[in-house]
């Protein structure tokens, strides 16, 4: 459904991979499925951004916690995909502007 959208997509179920296919294809936003441990996800932000500053990440889960003044970006894992995209761009904007980075997605 992102692909539809015109978002490149790369999908793994193994939390292990995500640094993998970051070092392989420089994405500027992860959109990571938290639904089983949002404190997996949690550690898999700082490990990824501890090597590539440049990366965000947007969280999606089933029961997202109340909105709060931390920088995490979380969103209904059921939520449309029309704001799943904006959400992801949102993210994009955000990252481009903490990282100066003029490059797309």
């Amino acid at each position: 459904l992102l692909t539809r959208s015109g978002l490149e997509v790369y999908a793994t179920h193994r939390l292990d991979d995500v640094p993998v296919l970051v070092a392989r294809h420089e994405p500027h936003v992860v959109v990571f499925d938290t639904s089983d441990s949002l404190a997996a996800g949690v550690r898999m932000l700082a490990a990824v951004e501890a090597l590539y500053p440049h990366v965000s990440m947007l969280f999606v889960c089933d029961d997202p916690p109340a909105p709060s003044t931390s920088s995490l970006r979380v969103l209904p894992k059921w939520a449309s995909v029309e704001r799943l995209v904006d959400e992801v761009e949102r993210t994009y904007v955000h990252a481009k502007g903490r990282n100066g980075s003029g490059a797309g997605f």
